[in-house]
This record gives structure tokens, C-alpha cells and sequence, in this order.
């Protein structure tokens, strides 16, 4: 977790929930809010809150997509963390996404379909002002781990697929909330949302 981000009211409880209920659980991804600078939700073009919804990690979901999962609502067990052998701390930016990689390595992850935080976009934040580190440290990763997958037309395939499939879940879990199937937090304020 950032120093700008923030869990939203019963992550935790939700969490821990899970993984008691499933012990073999080593990588869980909830959904995921973008706020700005006062906690209130950003909005797509359509007036819709910015949401990544959550989605099932595989190694090459999250190797041919890259960032599609949000940090903050991404948890792990602590012997999947030292299995994997821990944070690369020689990498700045990317040190969670080359974790998740190797996480994913090892077991695919499983998703619970609850908003669990929110991912604070300001100007001051190291994803706004570090763009090109991370861009760098995600060329990086690519060339570490293109060898454990696939290359070639097989690679722009998968790449294209998740990709689209990605963008439906988007989508989907907006218009669930636009039709109040399901709602999502509009802000980090009780009361607000």
C-alpha cells in the first residue's frame, strides 16, 4: 500500500475472510477505485467512476497485459511473498508488477469481486512524475521473462485476447453499476458514496 492510497471499509475484514476460508489461497486481487487528490471518484467520459474491476491472474495475463491489476488491491500470503523470493529492491518502479510475475510463476491468483481500495491519482505521484522509470523497468521485466512465454504471432494473439477480454470486464462491472445491479464506491468518505 502507498502513502496516498487507501483501503476502502471492510477490505481487511473481507480479505482475511477469504484467505481463512481458503487456506491455499497465495495471490488475491479485489477490485480497485481511481480517486483523486480529495478522495472522490474519477470519472470515465461517460460520467462513470474510473474502476479496474478484478480479474484473474495468470502469468501470462499478467506478463502480455503488464499493469492490469491495481496494486492496492492486490494481496498476497507471506510464504507466496518469500517462495517467490520477496520484493526485487533493485527496481524502483516495477517491483510489484516482476513480484506479481513471479507469484504467478508459481500458482494463478484468485479474485474476490469487492472493491477493496483506491488508487489516488495527483500530480505528485510517483506513477505521474516516474512515467519513464517505468516504462523502463517494464521493458526490463519483459525482456527477464519473454523467454517463459510464448513468442511471435502466438504472443501478439494472447496479448490482443487478454487485452479485449480486459476491457469487457471494465465495461461490465461499470454498467452493473449504471443499472444498480452492483454499486461501487463514489468516494473514501462515509457517507459520500
Amino acid at each position: 500500500m502507498n502513502s496516498d492510497d487507501a483501503f476502502l471499509p471492510g477490505a481487511l475484514r473481507a480479505v482475511g475472510r477469504y484467505f481463512a476460508r481458503t487456506p491455499d489461497t497465495t495471490l488475491l486481487v479485489g477490485g480497485c477505485l481511481f480517486i483523486d487528490p480529495e478522495g472522490d471518484a474519477i470519472r470515465t467520459r461517460r460520467g462513470w467512476p474510473r474502476y479496474y474491476p478484478p480479474d484473474k491472474q495468470t502469468f501470462d495475463k499478467v506478463f502480455y497485459v503488464g499493469h492490469g491489476f491495481c496494486q492496492p488491491a492486490t494481496f498476497f500470503s507471506r510464504a507466496a511473498f518469500f517462495q517467490a523470493g520477496g520484493f526485487d529492491r533493485s527496481m524502483f518502479f516495477a517491483f510489484d508488477y516482476d513480484l506479481l510475475l513471479r507469484l504467478t510463476q508459481q500458482k494463478p491468483g484468485r479474485t474476490i469481486n469487492v472493491p477493496l481500495a483506491c488508487f489516488r491519482v495527483h500530480e505528485g505521484s510517483k506513477t505521474v512524475v516516474h512515467d519513464d522509470i517505468a516504462r523502463r523497468d517494464a521493458e526490463a521485466l519483459h525482456d527477464k521473462y519473454r523467454s517463459a512465454a510464448a513468442t511471435g504471432w502466438r504472443c501478439a494473439l494472447r496479448m490482443s485476447w487478454y487485452r479485449h477480454c480486459w476491457r469487457w470486464r471494465v465495461r461490465w462491472a461499470l454498467l452493473k453499476h449504471r443499472l444498480r445491479i452492483s454499486r461501487l464506491p463514489l468516494s473514501l468518505h462515509a457517507g459520500r458514496g
